[in-house]
Formats: structure tokens, sequence, C-alpha cells
């Protein structure tokens, strides 16, 4: 079951930093491109919900749900941002909502990782898969 629980979160992972390493290396970075915003916020946000935190024993933070979400939302942002003046409106629309998206998940990790620091019986790892 642990092997089964791993894989799930380490192939959506792996994926996450393939799709960002690809948008960082796109060669016409001007625009982003949907699909691939969407992408990532969506395993983003699946691997944000992936994460298992028990009291006591941790981790804290989590490298699969916590650091990688946070940095896949951090690229889409400063994409999102770089890319939103040179579109047409309905793309800054959907960009716009991208860029919501990924601020929200950057907020959720925040709060998860306080509430469960400020919980008094919480005791273990800072750091864990």
């Amino acid at each position: 079951m642990e092997v089964f629980r791993f894989l799930l979160t380490v192939i959506p992972a792996l994926a996450l930093l393939l799709l960002l390493a690809r948008s960082w290396l796109e060669p016409d970075r001007t625009t982003p491109s949907l699909w691939l915003c969407l992408a990532v916020l969506l395993l983003s946000g699946f691997l944000l919900a992936s994460i298992v935190r028990t009291i006591p024993g941790g981790p804290f933070i989590s490298i699969h749900g916590d650091i990688l979400p946070v940095m896949a939302s951090i690229v889409t942002l400063v994409s999102v941002v770089s890319g939103i003046r040179t579109v047409s409106i309905v793309r800054r629309g959907t960009l716009f909502f991208f860029g919501i998206a990924s601020i929200a998940i950057f907020v959720i990790v925040v709060i998860d990782i306080t509430t469960f620091w400020r919980d008094r019986y919480a005791r273990g790892a800072l750091f864990g898969w």
C-alpha cells in the first residue's frame, strides 16, 4: 500500500516538474500556454490534496504536497503576469483566473502549514516526502 501511495504522488510530482521545465525552456515565452497553465494548476491541486499530516509524526512541510505546488504556482503567476499585456481580452480573463488560482494554491499551502504547526500535539520531522 505504501508503494501505491508513493507512486501516486511521485508520478504527478515528476509530471509537474517536467511541465515547469518545459514552460521555462520554451523559446517563445512571451505568451503563456493556457493548456500548460491549466495542467500545472491541476497537478498542483492534486498534489496539494494528496498530502497526509499525522499527529504526532509530521512532516510539517511536505516536498510533494507543499513545496512543489508553491513553486508551480509562483512560476505560473510569473508567466501569467509577464504575458497578460500582449493577449486578447478573452485570454486576459483566462490568465487572470489562472493567476487567482495560483495565488489561492499558495495561500492554501501557507494556511495548511501554519494550522498544523500551531497544533499543540504536532511533533515530528520538519521535511518529508
